[in-house]
């Protein structure tokens, strides 16, 4: 025996669109209520680093670098710095003038430019991982240090890490 299967007539009907509720005053008064804090993150050492430190400190299982996202004031730290950056070899030449050229060229050349300067994008990394160094804290000659050493770990990995968390904002709650 066989069983005749109906057809059903198909429809260009679109299902109902889903309610939306506008966010108003008692939702913006929840939010001035909420704890944040930053979101961070282990970055594991490459392994040059990470077997200097088994060396020096071999008491110490050392295997990563905490970081942080960057907040909306450290974000637009970062921004002028890299602006003014560009101008700061040239600022301290005009400001040092009469002083031994050397000794300028020395000190732009350990404060991290170069001749032609560092490119904006690098300058901008720097002041990213200073900002969001957490465990250990680092200053900029240390972060400097760091691209030194490692500049492929450190722009792909801490750089991006730092980067990834800034923008996913922080945490709210608990």
């Amino acid at each position: 025996m066989t069983k005749k299967v109906k057809k059903t007539k198909k429809t260009d009907e679109k299902p109902a669109p889903e309610q939306v509720t506008v966010i108003g005053p008692k939702h913006m008064a929840a939010l001035e209520e909420v704890q944040i804090k930053p979101r961070t993150e282990d970055v594991p050492l490459p392994q040059n680093i990470y077997e200097f430190f088994k060396e020096k400190f071999p008491d110490e299982n050392l295997k990563a670098f905490t970081v942080k996202g960057l907040n909306d004031s450290e974000l637009a730290k970062r921004d002028q710095r890299v602006v003014s950056s560009q101008n700061i070899p040239e600022f301290i030449r005009r400001a040092a003038s009469g002083v031994l050229s050397e000794r300028v060229e020395a000190a732009i050349e350990q404060l991290g430019f170069s001749e032609k300067g560092v490119p904006p994008d690098l300058v901008a990394k720097y002041y990213a991982v200073e900002f969001g160094m957490v465990a250990p804290k680092a200053n900029h000659q240390m972060v400097m240090k760091l691209f030194k050493m490692n500049p492929v770990w450190m722009a792909t990995k801490v750089f991006k890490t730092i980067d990834r968390l800034s923008g996913m904002g922080y945490n709210l709650g608990e």
